[in-house]
């Protein structure tokens, strides 16, 4: 097989793994790649000139040269496995001290007393009753409070700042059902301004499609 065959089939099979686990790659995991690609094509270019040289010479010194880059290289999957490691454990705590702050705070549980007062059951919120313009009525604003930090909990999962599978376990039933019971709120207030409470609604969409 061909230098450029080879070439294009590792490329073919790269890009088969990156769709096949597009929904778990990050940014960081390009940089690996990246760098594991550069030091492959160095190590492969070394080696190859060096196994060169031992056929010219008749030396068979070859894998002392090949070990050479062990070492480097398991010190380089070592320092991948640390990273994730650590980036993982910091998103898992993140989420918990989130998903503590949600119960435990006075504000949020506060908030939430009052729109399960206002909204027993799966009541959802009525556009005759409230004035959706009205931005300094008591209950519309306490909604406000809420949907921010719902949406704020959204743009963290979206952008895999903190535990998706952790909150999706936890939360999940209650934010699905704050966004039913809240939605004609939020495309009122989604008709000025399409950003607002944005990323919740795609994490709705979300959830709910898988």
């Amino acid at each position: 097989m061909g230098a450029e065959t080879s070439t294009l089939l590792i490329v073919a099979i790269a890009l088969v793994v990156v769709s096949f686990f597009s929904d778990w790659i990050e940014r960081r995991h390009y940089v690996y790649a990246v760098i594991a690609t550069i030091a492959t094509c160095i190590i492969v270019a070394a080696l190859s000139a060096a196994y060169q040289a031992e056929s010219n010479s008749g030396t068979s010194d070859f894998w002392r040269t090949a070990a050479l880059f062990f070492g480097p290289t398991l010190v380089a999957i070592g320092w991948v496995v640390t990273n994730e490691v650590t980036t993982l454990n910091s998103r898992k705590q993140h989420t918990i001290t989130l998903i503590n702050q949600y119960f435990t705070n006075a504000q949020r549980i506060e908030d939430k007393r009052k729109i399960a007062q206002r909204l027993a059951g799966r009541l959802i919120i009525d556009p005759t009753v409230y004035d959706f313009d009205d931005h300094t009525h008591p209950f519309l604003t306490t909604v406000q409070r809420e949907l921010n930090y719902l949406d704020f909990l959204a743009s963290s999962i979206l952008r895999r700042e903190v535990d998706e599978g952790l909150l999706k376990r936890v939360l999940r039933d209650i934010l699905l059902r704050h966004h039913d019971q809240l939605l004609p709120y939020i495309k009122h207030c989604q008709c000025r301004s399409p950003d607002t409470w944005a990323d919740f609604s795609k994490l709705y969409d979300r959830w709910t499609s898988r």
